[in-house]
């Protein structure tokens, strides 16, 4: 059985060693109390502010901090001690193999993310991209490690009209992959309860890219009020706003404004 149906949200139910390892980390990416996290992609470059400056000063106000391989085995030093935020090792899905989630392991991770692009101008290349997807979670599943799926709408084939059943179609087919927490871009706040956070029984993160409609950080408390459980925020947010507004978003997650 699927570890997102083992249990229910966040670990009320024990189910061996394993899955008890995996609702220990998915506590430390999401927070338990609130059922929100603010995870921040610092695996891209900022174009005024460095990976390493980037992690020092957002360290207390976000749950989860996104670096890749290389990055971690140089800024590791950086998440030890206690309450720091959780570790997440980005895996790009065009150079998968079954070790980095045991390097992932290894490293102090406390999950993983990749990407799943629709929109790709060959369907051959969307059905590789869901494979890796779909390898990713039974790796992931098996060493105790929650995966996050950030959903990119990105091509010509999608457009404004079918821009919300697109990212529908994403959110569902990610969590039918596997994926534990999904990220997904901004829509209409009554289409993301009704046709994605009530049908998928995961955490559904808003990510930071502008869409046709606008921007999820923009428009914040009404994803939160429609059920969204967090942002996943990046360039596009650092270049907008400053640290003070950042911490802001922080605190209106976790009801400490």
């Amino acid at each position: 059985m699927r570890f997102r149906n083992s249990y229910k949200f966040l670990g009320l139910k024990i189910c061996g060693p394993r899955l008890n390892g995996k609702i220990i980390r998915m506590n430390r990416i999401i927070n338990p109390i609130t059922k929100r996290a603010l995870i921040i992609k610092a695996n891209l470059m900022m174009e005024k502010l460095s990976v390493e400056d980037l992690i020092r000063i957002s360290r207390d106000f976000c749950d989860g901090i996104i670096l890749n391989l290389e990055q971690v085995e140089k800024l590791f030093h950086y998440f030890l001690g206690r309450r720091i935020p959780a570790l997440i090792l980005k895996i790009d899905y065009t150079s998968y193999s079954s070790s980095l989630i045991e390097n992932a392991l290894y490293m102090g991770a406390s999950g993983v993310i990749s990407s799943f692009i629709v929109g790709h101008k060959k369907d051959e290349d969307e059905a590789k991209n869901l494979e890796t997807i779909s390898s990713l979670a039974r790796e992931s599943e098996r060493y105790g490690l929650p995966l996050i799926v950030e959903c990119i709408l990105f091509g010509e084939r999608i457009t404004k009209e079918n821009f919300f059943r697109c990212v529908e179609l994403a959110a569902r087919v990610s969590a039918e992959a596997g994926a534990d927490i999904i990220a997904v871009p901004y829509i209409d706040g009554n289409f993301l309860r009704q046709n994605i956070v009530n049908g998928i029984d995961i955490p559904v993160l808003m990510s930071d890219m502008g869409t046709f409609f606008g921007s999820a950080v923009e428009n914040a408390e009404t994803m939160l009020k429609n059920g969204a459980s967090g942002f996943l925020i990046g360039e596009e947010t650092f270049k907008k706003y400053n640290i003070s507004k950042i911490k802001d978003l922080y605190n209106l997650l976790h009801g400490e404004v």
